[in-house]
């Protein structure tokens, strides 16, 4: 036995031997997890000599001029590189990243609404209530705006024309927010002296963005939400409205507020807003959309209703007329589900309302879906003719 163990000792030697040297190799991220484990029993391992590296652990860079690098994970260093590649483009808040939309996120990780700052400012031409009957039209208006004012006086060039959902002329203003607003300051100005107020009103539109203000005390007054809301966004009292100071779940004030684009977006970003002592929770609402005050419905406003049914005398709440929502606490019910035949347990307008917008746009769309609006000569069916749908219709 002992001689077979000195000739097996004796190969394994000289097999040692022909083994290429030991190439170490930097330490990962298991060799640390190993140590941290406690380690399982086993046999006694000889302490190596002092000053001898440890298999496993790299050797001084030295002696070979060898430098050893992190090994990380793929996406953490694809990670790494967007960030530094993004640092090094962009050190800081550009122009074009202002002028983003901002989101605010809620608590459970969803993104809240955006907001976009406006690019160009406006000014709108509206026809005074019996203009329309002296004969006066927005042509004439123009016209006469054109004759009597230059554009290159005022630092202006050209101007886009859009018509308002209301039907109203919207003449924008480009350039750069500052730049444009005292430009169509003084269009507007301009245009107020050489027309007749009796036949069409001037104004300044700005969008607007609503705010909840929510955590106010019981000593808390419109007048003070309003004035902080102007500190913290920037712009003068006059642009921030506010609504009535209400009570919610909780038993604390809340208040809704409308302001500029670009004050609800820093007041948004900050989170807070401080009324008195009270450092109010702000959160930014939702755009609504486009309804009509007269019949209830969506898609519309009341400039363009062509509706049968006139329900701007109902409660908001309960569909019934003689009050105002502010002042009803009766069941909610919906006037404009009632009449679909849909569950109506909830407020004009809310959340759960299944209502469908009536705009031109969609019942250009569902007549086209039916065939109403074939083209001439080429029916949808071909038992069916143009005529035969609009009488089925």
């Amino acid at each position: 036995m002992l001689q077979c163990g000195s000739m097996v000792n004796a190969r394994l030697e000289a097999i040692s031997r022909r083994l290429p040297a030991e190439t170490l190799r930097p330490p990962l991220a298991a060799d640390a997890r190993r140590t941290e484990e406690r380690p399982r029993p086993g046999p006694p391992v000889e302490k190596p000599a002092e000053g001898a590296p440890l298999r496993g652990q790299p050797t001084s860079a030295g002696s070979k001029g060898e430098t050893w690098a992190k090994v990380v994970g793929r996406k953490k260093a694809r990670k790494a590189v967007k960030k530094a590649a993004a640092a090094a483009r962009v050190p800081g808040r550009t122009a074009k990243a202002a002028a983003q939309p901002a989101q605010q996120t809620t608590r459970g990780g969803r993104k809240g609404p955006k907001i976009r700052a406006p690019r160009s400012e406006a000014v709108t031409l509206t026809l005074q209530p019996g203009a329309a009957e002296r004969g006066v039209t927005y042509q004439s208006v123009i016209a006469e705006a054109k004759a009597k004012i230059k554009l290159p006086d005022l630092g202006l060039e050209s101007v886009t024309l859009r018509q308002a959902a209301t039907g109203a002329r919207l003449f924008k203003v480009p350039g750069a927010v500052s730049d444009s607003a005292k430009k169509a300051d003084a269009l507007a100005a301009k245009i107020r002296e050489v027309l007749n107020p009796e036949d069409v009103r001037v104004s300044r539109p700005m969008k607007t963005a609503e705010l909840r203000i929510a955590g106010l005390d019981d000593s808390v007054t419109t007048e003070e939400v309003v004035a902080a809301a102007a500190r913290s966004g920037e712009c003068p009292p006059d642009n921030v409205r506010a609504g009535d100071i209400r009570a919610d779940a909780s038993g604390l004030g809340v208040v809704w507020i409308r302001c500029p684009v670009a004050s609800a977006k820093k007041i948004a970003e900050s989170g807070r807003l401080l009324i008195g002592w009270v450092a109010a929770r702000v959160k930014l609402l939702q755009p609504r959309a486009l309804q009509c005050f007269r019949c209830l419905e969506k898609g519309h406003v009341r400039a363009k209703c062509t509706a049968e049914i006139d329900r701007s005398d109902l409660c908001y709440r309960c569909g019934q007329p003689g009050h105002k929502a502010t002042q009803c606490s009766a069941a909610l019910n919906c006037s404009l589900c009632s009449a679909a035949g849909k569950p109506a347990g909830h407020k004009v307008g809310g959340g759960a309302c299944g209502a469908p917008a009536t705009n031109k746009a969609q019942t250009r769309r569902k007549r086209t879906r039916r065939g109403a609006l074939s083209l001439p000569g080429k029916p949808r069916h071909p038992r069916r003719t143009v005529a035969e749908g609009m009488d089925c219709q």
